[in-house]
């Protein structure tokens, strides 16, 4: 296999292993949070589509903010079906404190919910 052949097929697997097979991902905005300033642990809230999955989040901690970016795998059917309330717990490498949480999709913070 010529070298311009092997570039080919390694760009084809690379393109199918991140985006992988199914329905389109997104980022859902994320509506809340909990979680004690003591705490490692946040569970955030979001709505999805019916059969739709969150997954991996991305999460930077900086000094003074937890910036969360959730994304979630459509389920490839309609995107107009009912929305879903989700919670996903999230662990970060510090306690949170009085940082604020950020939503990486839409640069928003997140509101805490009670606790």
């Amino acid at each position: 296999m010529n070298r311009r052949a092997l570039l080919l097929v390694v760009t084809g697997l690379v393109v199918t292993a991140t985006t992988g097979c199914g329905g389109d991902s997104y980022e859902p905005r994320i509506d809340g949070f909990h979680g004690s300033p003591d705490s490692v642990e946040v569970t955030l809230t979001t709505v999805l589509g019916e059969g739709d999955k969150l997954l991996d989040p991305e999460v930077v901690e900086e000094p003074d903010r937890v910036v969360v970016t959730l994304r979630a795998q459509a389920n490839g059917s309609d995107r107009d079906s009912l929305g879903l309330p989700t919670q996903q717990t999230i662990t970060l490498d510090q306690p949170l404190g009085d940082r604020a949480v950020v939503d990486g999709g839409t640069g928003n913070p997140v509101p805490r919910q009670g606790e």
